[in-house]
């Protein structure tokens, strides 16, 4: 429910933004035109001619209500996608910039998160207030957007074309490109039929780490290792012969600094690792001087934007001296022979450390996971409190909960309220450790979600010592991409460092804490399964440190005699034994089982094996999609999905709905309810 009166705020906003401008361009404005301008608001493209009819007649009948396209929209897949999990700050800079083509100035971002925080505006009073700050050129930019989709959606109508989901992401992008020139708008509207006919595709800049509108992950910031991020751009204009690359930051007006340039970049080269530099030649950056990427460390308070440019060049450049190749040289020397350009712009705030008491410093990495939790401290242990115990729906294919997974065991991930209590000071055990447990967490990730044991079998035996690879539970395939799974409880939780997080972490701050109260940082864990190869670069150890200086806990002994966990590919991969005492009092124990455990295997036979999980979305009507795949390589054929949702009736406690489905036809007869105990 959090998740959704989020997407409901920002829809909120989105709407009263853009229906604001378009009121004062045309009080006259039928109600296909309110519905388009709510596409393009909503999801940043043009609607599809059958949408928007739809949404016109449903507007009609309710004489204008917008409120069942605002709670349709706000709710469906493609907006929780584009937008689900983002904070309301993000949310407000991603709506000006989608709109606008710029980040909301501090007093309006301001002043619209604490609005949407509170829960203070509605609709008639934000839209009143965001009108009366729009400027004239803001209008013309929205106006501009409006007639280009109008335009785009008719075409597509008429001509009986394709828009599907590539052609989506190309009518985004032109999209995108629209300002409040007019040769802005007339190029746009040039390039609509082409664009439909495919004669031509947007320039398009995207990362597998990062999306646009979104925050700039720490680890490539100087909070954390520091290296370049990796980059992917598609459809370069015909005649390309290399291309050049920035990026930069403005902290204030005449002043711009810069932290990557590459130019010479071969035309057959359309995406850079993380930590790329072998590809191009590197230009001096602003920080060092150097010819290398220098990670930002922008100072101040609040959240920084930094904006990454490709651009696509007719020639090289010839620059012959790199050492002396800053922003502006690289700028005009490019500046008449670039065919095109693509961009992406995202945002990192830093955040300050100084003489913190216990409970300061170790609630302010789970602070940063604000929208999923809240914390509190006591006298001798701090809790976490969460409404859910999962983590925030990613706007990254790779990061979907529970894809990838070759091993099912059956179990969904159901939110669960849950409350987690932690030892503000570590009780140290001189010279000995304590084993973990099997029963329960180890651990509390900083994003809310209980970090597991690697040992499945349910009894004491998981001292280090015992170590047997046959009951890994990393090794044996029911492990997402993410390095967790639903567990017998339906309960969520990692055994594997949790790599998914990367994406967001401040390396330079625990990524959870054991429940002993000991610090657990991300070390190692990239693989190209876990975290589908994006972090395989990323080792966060401290200077002359790896994997092998840990003892047998996967802890590392510090000076004042103190320990920290770091996290490894490796078993026993973030916590195998504790330095500290762990408190059995606190009850940090799974929930209960949401389901029998001999129920029966449902639609897929006897068993799951040879298939694997290859999709999980949430549908129009609140549905839980998880979809199995059969492997090419298996006896079993098809696809077969588990569906589920909260059940409307909860009287009977915490229930859900279930129907199973397999592509031969077969599906449950009847919806079967499960209720927590």
């Amino acid at each position: 429910m959090q998740i959704f009166r989020q997407l409901l705020a920002l829809a909120t906003v989105i709407v009263a933004l853009l229906m604001a401008s378009v009121i004062a361009h045309a009080q006259d404005s039928n109600f296909e035109d309110q519905v388009q301008s709510m596409y393009v608001a909503y999801y940043g493209r043009p609607g599809d001619s059958g949408g928007i009819e739809f949404w016109a007649q449903q507007l009609e009948t309710s004489g204008g209500d917008l409120h069942a396209i605002i709670e349709a929209f706000g709710n469906s897949v493609e907006y929780d996608e584009r937008y689900g999990g983002l904070a309301n700050e993000t949310l407000v800079n991603t709506i000006y910039q989608q709109l606008l083509g710029r980040v909301a100035d501090s007093e309006g971002l301001a002043f619209y998160v604490e609005k949407l925080n509170s829960g203070e505006l509605l609709l008639a009073s934000i839209a009143l207030d965001i009108f009366n700050g729009v400027q004239s050129e803001d209008r013309d930019i929205v106006a501009n957007k409006l007639e280009v989709a109008n335009r785009y959606t008719d075409y597509v109508r008429d001509s009986g074309a394709s828009y599907g989901s590539d052609d989506i992401t190309r009518a985004q992008a032109l999209l995108d490109g629209v300002t409040a020139a007019e040769d802005s708008l007339q190029s746009a509207l040039s390039a609509v039929i082409d664009l439909v006919d495919g004669v031509i595709a947007a320039f398009a800049l995207s990362s597998s780490a990062m999306v646009a509108g979104g925050s700039l992950p720490a680890a490539y910031t100087c909070d954390g290792i520091g290296v370049s991020p990796p980059l992917t751009w598609s459809d370069g204009p015909d005649g390309t012969d290399s291309y050049a690359l920035a990026m930069h930051h403005i902290p204030g007006p005449g002043d711009t600094h810069w932290y990557w340039l590459l130019f010479d970049i071969p035309a057959s080269v359309t995406s850079l690792a993380a930590a790329e530099s072998s590809v191009g030649t590197f230009g001096i950056n602003s920080v060092n001087s150097e010819n290398e990427y220098t990670p930002p460390c922008s100072q101040g308070d609040g959240a920084k934007s930094y904006t990454i440019t490709v651009y696509a060049l007719s020639e090289s450049p010839g620059l012959a001296d790199p050492s002396t190749v800053d922003r502006d040289t690289l700028l005009n020397a490019i500046g008449s022979i670039t065919l095109d350009e693509a961009s992406l712009e995202v945002s990192y705030e830093r955040t300050s450390s100084g003489d913190l008491s216990a409970c300061e410093e170790k609630t302010a990495a789970y602070q940063a996971y604000s929208e999923l939790l809240s914390v509190s401290c006591g006298t001798e242990y701090f809790s976490i409190n969460t409404d859910t115990s999962l983590p925030s729906p990613s706007n990254i294919e790779a990061d979907k909960k529970m894809v990838g997974i070759t091993a099912w065991i059956q179990r969904v991930p159901l939110p669960r309220q849950q409350t987690w209590n932690i030892a503000l000071e570590p009780e140290w055990l001189s010279g000995s450790y304590q084993s973990p447990t099997s029963l329960g967490p180890i651990a509390i990730a900083v994003n809310g979600v209980p970090m597991l044991h690697l040992d499945k079998r349910p009894d004491d035996v998981s001292n280090p010592e015992y170590y047997d690879a046959a009951f890994d539970t990393v090794l044996l395939g029911e492990l997402d991409q993410c390095g967790a799974h639903s567990g017998n409880g339906e309960d969520y939780h990692y055994h594997y460092p949790p790599v998914c997080m990367l994406s967001r972490h401040d390396l330079s701050k625990p990524i959870a804490y054991g429940l002993d109260g000991v610090a657990i940082y991300y070390g190692t864990g990239g693989t190209d399964y876990y975290g589908s190869g994006r972090y395989n670069d990323v080792d966060n150890f401290p200077v002359g440190v790896d994997a092998d200086d840990l003892d047998e806990c996967n802890a590392l002994l510090l000076e004042d005699g103190s320990y920290v966990h770091y996290t490894t590919s490796d078993a026993p991969y973030f916590i195998g034994c504790h330095r500290a005492s762990v408190d059995s009092s606190l009850n940090n124990q799974n929930p209960g089982n949401a389901r029998s455990l001999d129920r029966d295997p449902w639609l897929l036979d006897s068993s799951v094996e040879g298939m694997t999980i290859t999709h999980f979305y949430t549908d129009e009507d609140n549905w839980r999609h998880l979809v199995l795949t059969a492997d090419e390589d298996s006896s079993a054929s098809g696809s077969s999905e588990v569906l589920y949702r909260e059940t409307v009736d909860q009287s009977d406690g915490d229930c859900w709905d279930f129907e199973y489905r397999t592509t031969e036809g077969v599906s449950s007869s009847d919806t079967e309810v499960f209720c927590h105990s």
